[in-house]
């Protein structure tokens, strides 16, 4: 296992992938969302994002995720969110699934929350929750 650095940040600040990596940590609590209203049943979008929680965390970790998501799902319901965790012996690493009609309505979902001042509260409180160099993001593209 990987050595816990001494400062934890919120992970990729400023970028799409670190508010959805918030997000995964609600996954055991939340029941997943239903597809966003102008989501397709195979989205053409998916940005899959992953980190470890700090240890000793998890639960704060799990708690803040519930809360994350649910003001997503209710504010900015253009994507779907879904989240998992994964436990691995002591480590536990959340992922995040973020749907999307297109590359553009996951870069527009971006500009949208950034731009919400109640959503920037909220997301700052993590700032201690997730490992700062654990953090792995990718875009996934349909190729249909």
């Amino acid at each position: 296992m990987s050595r816990v650095p001494s400062r934890t940040a919120v992970l990729g600040a400023g970028g799409l992938g670190a508010i959805f990596l918030l997000v995964h940590l609600a996954a055991r609590a939340q029941p997943a969302a239903p597809p966003a209203a102008n989501a397709d049943a195979n989205p053409a979008a998916r940005l899959h994002r992953s980190a470890r929680v700090v240890p000793g965390q998890e639960k704060e970790a799990r708690r803040f995720a519930q809360e994350l998501l649910a003001y997503m799902r209710q504010h900015h319901p253009q994507v779907t969110v879904q989240a998992f965790a994964e436990k691995t012996g002591e480590e536990l690493v959340m992922h995040a699934f973020v749907d999307a009609t297109d590359l553009n309505a996951l870069q527009a979902a971006r500009a949208r929350y950034f731009a919400d001042a109640e959503f920037l509260k909220l997301f700052i409180r993590a700032r201690d929750l997730f490992v700062e160099t654990s953090a792995r993001q990718s875009i996934l593209l349909a190729v249909d």
